[in-house]
């Protein structure tokens, strides 16, 4: 039985060395182009830029994340310790087409996302009939290159930005969040003179000083949040880690090594595999050949 296990072991070596230059080219065929993907791809930078409610006081953060660690015991804090938190709210908007194609607008982008499209020496694109639309951008911008993620233990919002120019990448993450402030604060404040200016029509119609009063109270809350809104930047998020360029060095793809390693591993597999499928074909075909009623017959 030990003899048997020795020649199958001796014949699957064998095999393996009498073919080993056609294991070695493929692994040169799988290996060689995993190695140039690996070397020459254009690296690509990741940004990072988190975020929390501006609304949120440090105290409220603090409890707001533990009844977010608590799961449903959350619910027995006392009410509004959470109030005010707008984030969830908020942040669709971040994502929202109409932002990401107000983003990438006012930015001028198209030529950006699109660069084997545009001709940068006439500042034109190369085929007039193929110009990228904004909806391809923004698809494009929401399928590799933005992403946001949620910490529900700290309650903060993390932005990511993946681009193959490190600075430009932090810009964005930083921007993004910039211009959403922006926006928001536009629509509070003109939310809120709206309102005020509905409460100044009804409060010269009104003539109960009971209801002139409650309309004097509610006139005064819309002008707390126009005042608010206009000296607060960070008007619905408020950034607590800022998005920095990373080293040339420190890019997240490709992963190299484990191209190289994968591509190399991968061919020797396939290489042991075809050498010991030809060789067991060939001890079959061998095996048949030698059977005497496989002989040909004598005449």
């Amino acid at each position: 039985m030990s003899n048997d296990k020795n020649v199958q072991l001796f014949e699957l070596w064998h095999d393996l060395w009498s073919r080993r230059w056609m294991i070695f080219v493929i692994i040169c065929v799988l290996g060689i182009p995993a190695i140039a993907i690996a070397l020459f791809s254009e690296p690509i930078y990741r940004s990072e830029v988190e975020i929390m409610s501006a609304d949120m006081s440090e105290e409220q953060g603090i409890l707001g994340s533990l009844a977010s660690g608590l799961g449903g015991w959350g619910g027995f804090l006392p009410g509004g310790i959470l109030g005010g938190d707008n984030s969830r709210e908020a942040a669709p908007i971040l994502l929202s087409h109409s932002f990401t194609a107000s983003f990438i607008n006012d930015e001028n982008l198209l030529p950006v996302l699109f660069p084997g499209k545009w001709d940068p020496e006439q500042g034109d694109w190369l085929d007039s009939q193929d110009v990228p639309s904004m909806n391809t951008a923004v698809s494009r911008f929401d399928r590799g290159i933005r992403s946001l993620e949620e910490d529900e233990w700290f309650g903060t919002l993390i932005l990511t930005i993946e681009w193959h120019d490190a600075e430009m990448a932090a810009r964005w993450a930083n921007l993004m969040v910039e211009r959403l402030n922006e926006r928001l604060r536009s629509a509070a404040v003109l939310e809120a003179e709206l309102s005020l200016q509905y409460l100044n029509e009804e409060l010269e119609k009104a003539t109960m000083l009971d209801l002139r009063e409650a309309i004097y109270a509610l006139a005064q809350d819309q002008i707390n949040k126009i005042m608010l809104a206009n000296i607060r930047e960070e008007y619905a998020f408020k950034v607590i880690d800022p998005a920095v360029a990373s080293d040339k060095d420190d890019f997240v793809r490709p992963r190299r090594i484990l191209l190289i390693s994968l591509g190399l591993i991968v061919g020797l597999s396939i290489g042991i595999f075809i050498a010991l499928l030809l060789g067991a074909i060939d001890r079959a075909r061998k095996q048949f050949l030698d059977r005497p009623e496989a002989a040909p017959a004598s005449f």
